[in-house]
């Protein structure tokens, strides 16, 4: 079954709102979770090396999305991605530079 959804920010009060249309009679909906969700997308990040983009990647991984790990250092790089192979995550490394 296809569901018709369209959505659009509104600001014609001052404020941004979103507003959903759909057609009920045609659309049938499931809660989905944060999880499965996640499990469908992947994320990439960058600088996750070490610091802040370190904690995001396995953060994201922790909750089940699959990540695309850039940065410049190729040692901290693959140990990451391996640790999260290892914990049962799927992540790939990419040597990136972003600067």
């Amino acid at each position: 079954m296809v569901a018709w959804i369209s959505f659009w920010v509104d600001e014609s009060d001052g404020h941004s709102s979103v507003k959903l249309r759909t057609q009920p009679d045609k659309c049938q909906f499931r809660a989905e979770s944060a999880r499965e969700r996640n499990q469908r997308q992947g994320r990439a990040i960058t600088g996750a090396s070490s610091g802040i983009g370190q904690a995001t990647a396995l953060e994201l991984a922790g909750r089940g999305a699959a990540v695309v790990l850039g940065a410049r250092r190729t040692d901290r790089l693959t140990a990451l991605a391996e640790r999260i192979r290892a914990e049962g995550g799927r992540a790939e490394a990419v040597v990136t530079d972003v600067t």
